[in-house]
């Protein structure tokens, strides 16, 4: 997930009338139900933006507010490689340390560093993409069962020779905290992380508590329904931590001046290779870099990323989500330097389409400007887009033969259906891509 724009911009905080211009974008998703969340913006260890708007349960009702815990998903990744660094940086492990002299039953494991799980370049395949994950996600997984599902998966390359993303490196990281340490992931990150930065509502996740004001995740077809939630055993230090997002931009800010580990630590912690560090990515945001992380479990979505030259600390968490995540993410922080937003247009009237109609659109679409063709067709009555090697996407009809796919934040608006020569404007992210059918 990146917030990428482009141009060269100068850096002035925004001032009360865009920050006013932000709360009508937000409260406009809200208000059309897009959006569920709570954000909160820093600069130089001050607040300049908080705002939370969405409900944590629908039953008892509670509203989300400023100390509503969210679950953070891979976000996580960044607080078990800082607890690891901490752990290098007392000498009680080096990034060159083998996986083998913790776990000598993964495969590989003698060739297999620190250093590599940390930047997820040991060849491990991720166990969230086995066919087997859905039937174990929702229950409680011991130590010795993680280990055994992590055993069974696939060495992709040899370690240290590229980047892939695989949650069973964290895993195995979070496990190799608690073995040096001889306590839990949980009680290490109480005190090494959060009881020093005073942080009170973060912490390692359990079965979510409504009456400990934690949020549920939902998802959203005509209305709002609960999500089932994940065990965080499963997850561990890859994803098990639950925060608010005022904490997160306080972790960010601490993490970046040294206040967790000394700056050369930190300096290794951000050294990107394939854009990505150890438990960071960068986040290029038009001639800006922000540094951080993303994160996804159940329907919860979140995103926590730092400025250093502007020191700017940000947090969007969100328990449901029906309209582009980073979308909303690059309306936050075009706010935040001090760039005008527009507020959606959601007054468009849907439409119905019959399929006589919608056969009049089907085909084989080219653009000159995108390297990608795109099939449009029709399913059980659903008009599909479907571009080269991507998921089809379902797409709402509107008026006019506007037709939309608000997750991706994606409008497509078909013209000219006078003769053969049908074509479509491809709307995205303030760009325009005519496809011509073939």
């Amino acid at each position: 997930m990146l917030f990428i724009c482009l141009g060269l911009m100068s850096f002035s905080v925004a001032g009360d009338t865009q920050f006013s211009q932000l709360d009508d974008y937000l409260q406009t998703l809200h208000d059309n139900n897009k959006l569920m969340f709570s954000v909160t913006v820093n600069q130089k260890g001050k607040v300049i933006y908080d705002k939370h708007l969405g409900i944590a349960s629908q039953i008892p009702k509670r509203e989300i507010n400023k100390d509503t815990q969210f679950r953070i998903g891979s976000v996580t990744k960044t607080f078990t490689a800082a607890i690891i660094m901490q752990l290098v940086e007392a000498k009680k492990l080096s990034l060159d340390t083998p996986l083998s002299t913790f776990y000598k039953q993964i495969k590989h494991a003698d060739k297999i560093t620190v250093a590599h799980l940390l930047s997820h370049r040991s060849g491990i395949a991720n166990f969230t993409d086995d066919a087997s994950f859905s039937r174990y996600m929702y229950f409680p997984q011991s130590t010795e069962q993680m280990l055994k599902i992590i055993e069974g998966m696939e060495s992709l390359f040899v370690p240290g020779s590229k980047h892939q993303y695989s949650n069973s490196n964290y895993v195995l990281l979070g496990f190799i905290i608690e073995r040096l340490t001889q306590r839990s992931y949980a009680k290490v990150l109480e005190q090494q992380i959060t009881k020093p930065l005073l942080m009170n509502r973060t912490e390692y996740g359990q079965a979510i508590n409504i009456d400990n004001n934690q949020a549920r995740s939902f998802h959203y077809s005509g209305f709002w329904s609960t999500l089932p939630e994940s065990n965080m055993t499963v997850p561990h230090g890859a994803g098990a931590i639950i925060s608010t997002s005022k904490e997160l931009t306080h972790f960010f800010e601490a993490l970046f001046k040294g206040k967790l580990l000394s700056l050369s630590y930190v300096k290794q912690m951000t050294a990107l290779n394939d854009n990505y560090g150890y438990g960071l990515y960068s986040f290029p945001y038009h001639d800006k870099q922000f540094i951080g992380h993303n994160g996804r479990i159940d329907g919860f979505i979140s995103v926590a990323a730092y400025q250093p030259e502007d020191e700017i600390a940000i947090a969007l968490l969100a328990n449901g989500v029906n309209y582009a995540f980073n979308d909303v993410v690059i309306a936050i922080l075009d706010s935040v330097y001090n760039k005008g937003l527009v507020l959606p247009n959601f007054n468009r009237q849907s439409k119905t389409y019959s399929e006589k109609e919608l056969q009049k659109l089907v085909g084989h679409y080219v653009s000159n400007t995108l390297p990608l063709d795109i099939k449009v067709y029709i399913e059980n009555g659903q008009l599909y887009a479907q571009a080269t090697n991507q998921r089809a996407l379902p797409l709402d009809g509107y008026e006019d033969l506007v037709f939309k796919f608000d997750l991706a934040g994606i409008t497509i608006k078909f013209e000219h259906l006078d003769d053969d020569s049908v074509k479509f404007l491809l709307i995205q992210g303030g760009g325009q891509h005519l496809f011509v059918r073939d």
